[in-house]
């Protein structure tokens, strides 16, 4: 996922084949001297989950 580490996502599968991507996006520093119009990058926790099929391993 662009703009985070592989630490600050999490990666699980439920036992009723559902896969679950969860983490939190922290607010990038500003760089020192930039000027900035507007900021898109969404900031906060975030969780999704996907129902896998019952052959998925």
């Amino acid at each position: 996922m662009p703009g985070m580490k592989p630490g600050d996502i999490k990666v699980q599968v439920e036992d009723d084949n559902v896969l679950v991507i969860s983490g939190e996006r922290k607010r990038e520093e500003e760089k020192e001297g930039a000027k900035y119009v507007r900021m898109e990058r969404r900031m906060g926790k975030f969780m999704r989950k996907f129902a896998l099929q019952g052959n998925a391993h």
